[in-house]
This record gives structure tokens, sequence and C-alpha cells, in this order.
């Protein structure tokens, strides 16, 4: 049991670790991250920090939904917050596996090197700021754009391109995704879920 939580803890300690040098130091961090090897470690960090935005963006619609709903509808409203936490971690599991493929498709195109899992860690630890501040009003928009910088940072790094053709691969990427989601929003009628688009 002790065992479990040490390790637990450890990992933990990882992930926060990880945040705080991507956010700080995005070169000198994926320069490094080019040792580590599969999806494994990008996609417990996701678990977690994803888990942790879609609950603090499910809260915060709450909270902008006002107390007089709650109080009136409250086991609905419960059940409805919780149908929202599992449709927003969902769908941003799925929206990460797109936007890698959309952002390494492009990167290739360009000339890049890198695999696809290599792409997929960037984008996974490139979106730490949105994961971490994309649910605050307006600080979202600022964390959205320093996630997309991050983005690029490491598109250049592992593909080996130039600033201007990684720059172009993310960019691309984003308009694609930033259209397909406004779209599907005006057809369903669906309220914006956060900001965590790449």
């Amino acid at each position: 049991m002790d065992a479990g939580v040490r390790c637990n803890n450890m990992k933990l300690k990882t992930i926060i670790e990880k945040a705080g040098k991507v956010c700080k130091t995005p070169t000198a961090f994926f320069t490094a991250n080019r040792q580590e090897k599969g999806m494994k470690e990008a996609m417990q960090y996701m678990f977690v920090l994803g888990f942790l935005f879609s609950l603090l963006t499910v809260t915060m619609n709450a909270l902008l939904a006002g107390k007089k709903a709650f109080a009136t509808y409250q086991n609905l409203v419960l059940f409805v917050l919780g149908a929202q936490l599992v449709l927003a971690y969902l769908f941003l599991i799925i929206l990460f596996f797109v936007e890698a493929g959309l952002v390494h498709l492009f990167a290739r195109l360009f000339g890049g090197k890198a695999t696809y899992k290599d792409t997929y860690r960037i984008i996974i630890y490139g979106d730490t700021p949105s994961l971490l501040f994309g649910w605050i009003p307006v600080l979202g928009i600022l964390a959205f754009v320093y996630s997309i910088y991050i983005h690029i940072v490491g598109v250049r790094i592992f593909h080996r391109l130039s600033r201007g053709m990684a720059s172009l691969a993310v960019l691309l990427s984003v308009l694609i995704m930033l259209s397909a989601l406004v779209m599907v929003m005006r057809l369903q009628g669906a309220p914006e879920i956060g900001i965590a688009i790449t």
C-alpha cells in the first residue's frame, strides 16, 4: 500500500516537474525529451492534466450558470455536470490524437523527420499552458496562444524544420481544428467547453 502511494506521488511529482519545464524553457525541454520513447509517459501526463482541465472547465461553467439554477434543479444539474465532465474528457483524448495527426501530416509534407509518436508528445506537452489555465476566462486565451508557440518549438526541434515551416505546420492545423470546432458548435448549438485546442 505504502509502495503504491509512493509510486503515485513520484509520478505526480514528475508530471509537475514536466509542466514547469515545458512552460518555462520549452526549447530545453523538447531537446531533452527527444530521449523519451513512445507515447506512454505522454498519455499518462495527458490523462492527469486532461482530467484536471475537464473538471475545472465544467466547474467554471456551473458557477457561470448561477446558484439559482443549481438550487432549483440540483439533481438534474449534478447529472448534467457529470455527463459534461465525461464528455469533455473523452473529447480531449480524441482531440489530441486528431491534432497530432494534422500537425504530423503537415510537418512531414514540409520535410519533417519525426514519427507520429514524437508529434503526439509535442502536442500533449505543448498543450500544458492550455490544460492548466484554459478554463480561466481571458487568461485561457493567452495560454492558448502560448501553447501554439510551444508546439512550434517542438515541431522545429523534433522534425528538424525551419521556424517558418514549423510555424506553418502548426498554424494550418490550428486553423483546421478551430474551423471544424466552430462548424460543429454552430450545427449543434453547443457551448464552448474550453480553450485547450492546441
